[in-house]
């Protein structure tokens, strides 16, 4: 009986071995992957998949997604056309918590589950539906200044909202990468376009036009399309001027530096972005602009508009 019984214990205590080797293994066999997203995006929930988690934007851009971690390098890629898309991978469990991330969203809420699947669906937007991350940070933000009710004065405080943000994943070590559009079954790999050693896949908006360097018009055009998507009220606001030389593939916000006489009002004196521009947009050759000179452009022309975070589903 008692060798028997010990016998039994022995038993037990190679399962807990084995059992804590093979958790073992399994935590070891998942790696880290990334999805930058880069431009004038709205995050809301997805209202098919509660696992999921949909960015949308007007039309008026270019969209590019591709393989790295270089939200820049988008030139020479295949723009998908407007309307619903789906970026797929299977994801595995986060594990612990994520240190607390950063970002800088312009909250919108009391979006209905309907107005948001309308816009989801839509033909005349862009939307990626993606896996639940397991954190999101700010990777870079862009300032402006706005008031509800009246023009912005000088003194009404710069506000700082993100424009390009990393969604963090966990995925298993064998996976990689993700298919956009199923039914068209595009892959995508996670890599790195820049060098590092990073897993990453870019979504990205953009627009390679002249920017509008006493106003930025773009930016105010694109944010102005953004509350129209969701049918809020439009805000007074206008945007910094901006430093660029002709030619160069970015534009920097000048912070503090406002110009007066910029239209405050929705469509109003301000070049809008026109509903077909997405469709002209010219494709220049593959630049690489190096991390410190775009903390505040991750796209071209309309980078500045801010990031948005609909019935707080990013928290």
């Amino acid at each position: 009986m008692i060798r028997s019984s010990a016998s039994a214990v022995w038993a037990k205590v190679v399962f807990v071995i084995l059992f804590a080797a093979a958790t073992s293994t399994a935590a070891i066999a998942q790696t880290a992957v990334e999805i930058e997203i880069a431009g004038p995006w709205s995050y809301a929930p997805d209202p098919t998949d509660p696992t999921r988690v949909v960015i949308v934007a007007p039309k008026g851009h270019a969209m590019g997604v591709f393989t790295g971690d270089n939200v820049s390098l988008y030139a020479n890629q295949t723009a998908p056309p407007l309307g619903p898309h789906r970026l797929d991978f299977a994801s595995v469990s986060c594990g612990p918590p994520a240190p607390a991330s950063s970002f800088f969203l312009y909250p919108v809420n009391g979006v209905s589950s309907q107005s948001i699947q309308n816009a989801e669906s839509s033909t005349s937007a862009f939307s990626v539906s993606l896996p639940k991350p397991c954190s999101y940070e700010n990777q870079a933000e862009s300032v402006f200044k706005y008031n509800g009710m009246r023009d912005v004065t000088t003194s009404d405080p710069e506000r700082s909202f993100t424009t390009l943000m990393t969604l963090h994943y966990e995925v298993a070590a064998t996976t990689t990468g993700a298919v956009f559009d199923s039914a068209a079954g595009t892959p995508i790999t996670f890599g790195s376009n820049s060098g590092t050693t990073k897993k990453a896949i870019s979504i990205v908006l953009y627009l390679d036009i002249a920017p509008d360097t006493a106003c930025d018009s773009h930016s105010a055009a694109a944010f102005d399309s953004t509350l129209t998507l969701w049918g809020v009220a439009p805000l007074h606001r206008v945007f910094p001027q901006l430093s660029y030389t002709p030619g160069a593939t970015y534009n920097q916000q000048i912070p503090g530096s406002y110009t007066p006489t910029c239209s405050q009002t929705l469509n109003g004196s301000a070049t809008a972005v026109t509903n077909n521009q997405h469709s002209n947009v010219k494709r220049p050759k593959k630049h690489a602009i190096a991390p410190k000179d775009w903390p505040l452009s991750p796209g071209r022309a309309d980078c500045h508009a801010a990031q948005v975070n609909v019935n707080g589903v990013v928290n």
